[in-house]
């Protein structure tokens, strides 16, 4: 059983966090909303935006000083690989690099570094 940091609680997140139960891990879920959907079904919550990368880190540094543990991160149904990424480097996890997570959201850089590397 892992412990997964999920970033998004809105409703449409709901059947992916139910699955991640389904296979009987534990959820941490990280929302700005106190309110969130997924929240009711989540074993831990992490008030932040999860579109502030220091929110997220914060509250996820607090989580594991309180004796937690985030045995892997994902964002479902949200736009955040900026956070995923950062969590994921300061904790060791798997994950694309920030890198790639700026690129993935920076559609000019994206374009740019593609040509550079002769895609089209």
């Amino acid at each position: 059983m892992a412990n997964i940091l999920v970033l998004g609680g809105g409703i449409e997140s709901f059947e992916g966090v139910e699955h991640i139960k389904e296979l009987s891990h534990k959820v941490i879920l990280c929302d700005m909303n106190e309110y969130a959907p997924c929240r009711s079904i989540s074993d831990f919550f992490i008030k932040a935006s999860i579109y502030n990368e220091s929110e997220v880190l914060e509250g996820t540094r607090q989580f594991i000083k309180d004796g937690g543990q985030i045995d892997g991160v994902l964002a479902i149904a949200t736009d955040t690989p900026r956070s995923v990424a950062r969590v994921a480097e300061e904790l060791g996890l798997p994950s694309v690099s920030y890198e790639t997570a700026v690129l993935a959201t920076d559609k000019l850089m994206m374009k740019q570094q593609l040509k550079k590397k002769g895609i089209k």
